[in-house]
């Protein structure tokens, strides 16, 4: 209601009535529900939102919201002719389901199963839903890296900070690239490095494989590879190098432990143990050894191995001494350099076994001598073996007759004639069939045979050594033949052997002789006889006669005593 006073005058009052006023209602249609979301019953709303429905006598009656819902179907239409397939990567996909009546999305996670094929690798993904497979695959064609660069190697290239790192590139591509390195020496560095990079140099290299020097100054190298193709960078790995590491592992990696060599100490256990180290680096270095003494051990022994003794020494040269229980001496020898162990070898006596070996070691077996037993081929060998450990010994010859032996005879040898002897020295005879006779002692001390030097002899030289040596030549005397200086001398030759013999003498007479004649000394006058016994004729000139008397056999020459006389 609007009062308005007339204008231009003063109106003061109040006025009272009654009004009745009615809404403003619109229609609202229904909204059908779907199999996802809730529909809403055709109604009325006034002026204000609230919500009416008309009753039958046309009466507008407030409802909410819920009096108002139509409840979702809860049916949902999934389309499966336009499923959605998604790949994560290579091995990882998802199926999205989609409801066509409300556009509902559902998502399925595969299972992803590779396969090789022709220059690639399929990949199918396959998923069960609502009681139905689906599957799709892809394939991804092979690449191939064409281009790497990497450092091999590094090294020590001297004692004051030079490193020396080896490396190689590759790349096969049509743009000419660019080699490079780059290098960071100042400190740590969190992170890879890139070419740019604050602090970082750079260094270009024109051969795809070589070696590149740089020098630690004392807080290490960081190194990394790249090849530079357009634009575009590819990195190998980076390097981080300290020189003092390298000089240490390089000092570790030479140094050497170990045993030299053991001996018996004494007859009651007691070894001794020949060691040497030799470490050069710049580190503390301690000498050991690793002992064990009770049984059987089946690997090598470390430090922190329980039931192990370790000893310590302080000379890196030496001798340890250790004493067998029985079992044997297990022993290691190390050097502890910082915090690791340089390992030798392990090594495992037995005093037992050392006191068998010096035994062995000093057992001999030879032949000392031989005599012929007859002219029938008959050889006697004298022999002699010494034993003094107690181990059953068994001592033997053997023997071959049947032609040219070029090698040294061992048991089993084929064609070898094995001779057993129950005493360790005295006499064994063998017979020559003309080809001579190859002997050979040993000793079989427990499975190992200690065997002396083979000797070769022949019967027929033995024949002819024999009666060479018994050949005698000799003036039995002499006396005046005529009153002008003729003498008439008597002599006798004796020979036995098989070989032909010349008998002869030499003479000499003019003047002094000072030496003993013999065949083919200059001056000399030689004459031969035919009878082994008889006399020879000679006339002195004045100054005597010098005579010798000689038997030739074969190649060698008996010579008699020289006589000297004057007429």
């Amino acid at each position: 209601v609007i009062v308005t006073a007339k204008k231009g005058t003063n109106y003061t009052g109040t006025a009272d009535g009654t009004f009745v006023i009615d809404h403003a209602y619109t229609a609202v249609a229904e909204v059908n529900a779907s199999c996802g979301a809730a529909g809403v019953k055709a109604h009325w709303t006034d002026e204000n939102g609230a919500a009416y429905l008309k009753n039958e006598e046309g009466a507008y009656i407030p409802v909410t919201a819920a009096q108002l819902a139509i409840a979702v179907t809860g049916n949902h239409d999934y389309g499966t002719e336009n499923i959605q397939w998604y790949w994560t990567n290579d091995n990882q996909a998802v199926a999205i389901f989609k409801c066509d009546d409300c556009g509902a999305k559902t998502t399925v996670n595969a299972a992803v199963v590779p396969t090789r094929v022709a220059n690639g690798m399929k990949y199918t993904a396959t998923v069960t839903f609502e009681e139905e497979e689906y599957s799709t695959s892809k394939t991804v064609q092979d690449t191939y890296i064409t281009a790497f660069s990497e450092i091999t190697d590094w090294q020590s290239a001297n004692t004051t900070g030079g490193v020396i790192f080896s490396y190689r590139y590759n790349y096969e591509g049509d743009t000419d690239p660019v080699y490079g390195f780059l290098c960071y020496r100042d400190g740590v560095l969190d992170k890879d490095m890139t070419v740019g990079m604050n602090g970082v140099a750079s260094v270009i290299k024109t051969a795809a494989t070589g070696t590149i020097g740089a020098s630690d100054k004392g807080t290490g190298i960081y190194l990394r590879p790249y090849i530079q193709i357009g634009e575009e960078y590819v990195y190998g790995e980076q390097v981080f190098v300290k020189h003092s590491d390298l000089m240490d592992q390089k000092a570790y990696d030479e140094a050497t432990t170990a045993i030299t060599g053991y001996v018996m100490a004494n007859s009651t256990g007691g070894v001794i143990f020949n060691y040497s180290n030799t470490y050069g680096g710049n580190e503390n270095a301690e000498y050991g050894f690793l002992c064990y003494r009770d049984g059987v051990l089946n690997k090598d022994m470390t430090v922190d191995m329980a039931g192990i003794a370790s000893v310590k020494k302080t000379a890196a040269e030496g001798t340890l001494g250790a004493s067998d229980k029985g079992n044997g001496i297990y022993l290691r020898p190390y050097i502890k350099i910082g915090d690791k162990y340089k390992y030798g070898d392990q090594v495992y006596v037995k005093h037992s076994e050392l006191m068998a070996q010096k035994a062995f070691d000093e057992a001999a077996s030879k032949i000392t001598g031989y005599t012929i037993a007859n002219k029938n081929g008959g050889v006697i060998f004298n022999y002699s073996n010494t034993y003094s450990g107690n181990e059953n010994a068994e001592y033997g010859f053997l023997c071959y007759r049947d032609g040219v032996m070029n090698e040294n005879m061992t048991v089993g040898m084929e064609g070898i004639a094995s001779i057993k002897k129950t005493t360790a020295e005295g006499t064994l005879g063998a017979s020559d069939k003309g080809n001579g006779i190859y002997l050979r002692s040993y000793i079989k001390i427990g499975d190992k045979y200690k065997y002396g030097d083979q000797v070769y002899v022949k019967h027929s030289e033995l024949l002819k050594q024999e009666t060479l040596a018994a050949a005698t030549s000799k003036i039995t005397g002499f006396k005046v033949a005529n009153s002008t200086g003729g003498i008439i001398f008597s002599y006798k030759n004796t020979y036995d052997g098989p070989e032909n013999a010349v008998y002869g003498f030499l003479c000499y007479r003019d003047g002094e002789l000072d030496k003993d004649m013999t065949v083919g000394m200059a001056g000399v006058a030689s004459v031969i006889k035919t009878a082994a016994t008889g006399t020879i004729g000679a006339s002195d000139n004045g100054t005597g006669i010098y005579l010798r008397p000689y038997i030739q056999i074969g190649e060698n020459y008996v010579y008699g005593d020289q006589v000297f006389v004057k007429f």
